[in-house]
Order: C-alpha cells, then structure tokens, then sequence
C-alpha cells in the first residue's frame, strides 16, 4: 500500500509538472474556426485574417502565419499571443530559453519580435526577447534568453506573444509575414538571432537552362536598396525582379519570363557598393 501511494504521488507530480510547464498546442498542429487552440489572436470574422495555418511546417503538419495586411492604406499589426484572450498558461519551472522556428520576411523595415514574460501572483520576475532583422525563407531556430529579476523564484504564469513591428514608423508594412512553428524550452545559448549574411553574394539560377521559370538567390550582408535586373545580349533590359529597400538577409526569388525568346540572358545584382552579374540560359 505504501508503494502503491508512493507511485500514485509520483504520478500526480509528473503530471503537474508536464500540465504546468507545456507551452500550449506548441506545434501549431490543433485549429478551430480559424484560430490555433491555445492562443489568442487579432483575427476579426468573418473578413480580417492575419493569423492563418500554413502547411509550411517545420515539424508535423501544419504552423502558424501571420500577415500584415492593408486596411485603408494602413498596415495592420498582427499579434499571436498564448492563452486564451492572451492571458498566459501556468508554469511551475524556470526556462533558460525560449526555442523554436521561423520564417519572416519584412518589408520596409519591420521586424520579427518574440517576447516572453514570467509572473508570479501578477508580477514580472522574468522575461527574454528575439528581434528577428533578417530575412529567411527557410526555417531559422530562434531563441530567446530568458533574463530573471530573482532565480530562485518560480514563476506560475508564462505569456508568449508574436508580433511584426516597425520601431521608426510604428506601422508595420502590408506584406510582412512571418511563419513560427515547434516552440519548446531549452537552454540559452550565446547567439538570440539568425546569423546575417558575411558577403554580398550573387548565386548561378537554378534549374539552368531552364523552361519556364527558373530561381535565383542573392545574400546581402546590410539592410540597403537593392536592383536585380535581367538584360539580353545587346544589354537591354527585360525585367525588373527587385527594386527595393531590403534588409540583410538571404534572398529567393523566381523568373518566370513572358515573350522572351531562346537564348542568354544576363542577371545583375547591384546592392551598395556591390555589383555582380551572372549569365543564364532561356530555352524553349
């Protein structure tokens, strides 16, 4: 009998353990009219969206997208916060970090900010933050250091919030996205951001030749205009690709031409002081 209750307390602790310290639905993997389980967003029915599942997923089937979206000429911020009505989840434990996955592109100058806060009885004992400059579009781990007023003191509610921001015009540009997936804690690490690119770098398009379109990646190692433009063999221009402000960030674009004949094209980049051209072939 003593075994048997010795067992059953234990059981009761795991599980307390397990239910006060699991980041809810961290896979973004459970739904419901539009919303992912376990989180609060701004999404606004039946029109207003910019939270949506994505079947990009780094883990399992599906993840989390936000987007911003144009209303009346302005960006609309997005929010994704954990809780019902962003209200936070019960912890018992002290995370050294939050982890997880991401993809963002920013427009303009917004930015990828992820912040986590730690209470007890209402007030902040903690909290950690990853701001997210750089432009991926593939998955990125992000992490996020947690900082502690007090280590010894164990926290009993965890917020985690999502949001695009832009610090300088405090609206964030219709087109920024972000996607987010596998959320977990672990430990901290030295490095809270993607790395940015060393180099201006120019990359040979694949598939090459190619028939219909083909993709070509550039890196960029500072935010700053950036022109990417095809030319044919007499230095005509025949496309514009990219004509923009960008921040650092590695880059993905696809070149799907429309009435261009067979032949060889050129396609330069020009970032800066930074300048590179490289040759590709169009057949048909």
């Amino acid at each position: 009998m003593k075994r048997q209750f010795i067992l059953l307390l234990f059981g009761i602790i795991l599980f307390s353990i397990r239910n006060y310290s699991q980041i809810p639905n961290a896979g973004f993997e459970s739904w419901l009219n539009g919303n992912p389980e376990g989180w609060s967003t701004n999404n606004a029915a039946p029109s207003y969206f910019p939270i949506t599942q994505s079947n990009q997923s780094h883990g399992g089937a599906s993840s989390a997208q936000g987007s911003i979206i144009d209303v009346q000429g302005f960006g609309v911020p997005v929010v994704l916060s954990a809780g019902t009505d962003g209200g936070g989840f019960p912890i018992s434990t002290n995370p050294a970090a939050l982890h997880g996955w991401y993809q963002f592109t920013g427009v303009g100058g917004d930015i990828l900010l992820i912040t986590t806060v730690y209470t007890k009885n209402g007030n902040g004992i903690g909290g950690g933050q990853f701001l997210g400059n750089v432009n991926t579009t593939t998955y990125s781990e992000f992490v996020a250091n947690t900082t502690w007023i007090n280590p010894g003191e164990i926290p009993d509610t965890a917020f985690i919030t999502i949001q695009i921001l832009n610090t300088t015009t405090f609206f964030p540009h219709a087109g920024s996205t972000f996607i987010v997936d596998d959320l977990v804690y672990g430990n901290a690490t030295s490095v809270e951001s993607e790395n940015i690119p060393a180099v201006f770098q120019l990359k040979q398009n694949y598939p090459n030749p190619f028939n219909p379109s083909t993709k070509i990646n550039y890196e960029i190692p500072a935010t700053g205009f950036v022109s990417l433009k095809v030319y044919d063999m007499l230095g005509k221009e025949v496309a514009t690709l990219v004509n923009e402000e960008k921040l650092a960030g590695d880059y993905e674009i696809e070149f799907a031409p429309q009435g261009l004949l067979s032949g060889i094209y050129f396609y330069k980049l020009k970032a800066g002081n930074f300048v590179e051209t490289r040759k590709m072939i169009l057949l048909k």
